[in-house]
């Protein structure tokens, strides 16, 4: 087996399952009466979160590109990052004003969900040009395949 595919599969499929729970779980979750939300506010609110994965794709490609391709060290500063913020929604989401919440909702999509389209494209990309898989295009079609359907079944397990 190739370094590095089940390493960058795991944290795929563990970001993915974090992506298509925070999705699909927000909408539930601020139907709270206690939150008061309206169903614009909720739509608004997970329109953040891919608003945050947009420039979070972009911005978290580049600082690894600029790290000469370690897209680690970028992976777990994003993850990091997320914790923190995924704390503070958990324990302080009653008193927190909606433009922090919407603010925090940005940085958990830019994130979590710039994280997962890094691996699933940037990651996948590295691991295909690496010596082993040399003028092998059915190699690195597999491993993407790998990493891409593991991710999958981390956004079905979640």
């Amino acid at each position: 087996m190739l370094p590095g595919v089940f390493l960058y599969s795991s944290a795929f499929f563990c970001t993915k399952m974090a992506v298509f729970c925070l999705l699909l779980l927000l909408p539930s979750f601020l139907r709270n009466p206690d939150l008061n939300y309206s169903f614009a506010g909720i739509a608004n609110l997970s329109t953040m979160i891919d608003v945050g994965a947009i420039f979070g794709s972009i911005v978290l490609g580049y600082i690894s590109d600029l790290m000469h391709g370690k897209r680690s060290p970028v992976a777990l500063g994003a993850v990091i990052v997320s914790i923190v913020v995924s704390f503070t929604i958990t324990f302080t989401v009653r008193e927190l004003p909606t433009w922090v919440f919407f603010v925090l909702m940005f940085i958990l999509g830019f994130t979590i969900s710039g994280l997962s389209n890094m691996i699933s494209s940037a990651c996948s990309a590295d691991l295909g040009k690496q010596e082993a898989l040399k003028g092998n295009a059915r190699a690195i079609s597999t491993v993407t395949g790998i990493i891409d359907g593991t991710g999958t079944l981390g956004a079905a397990v979640g």
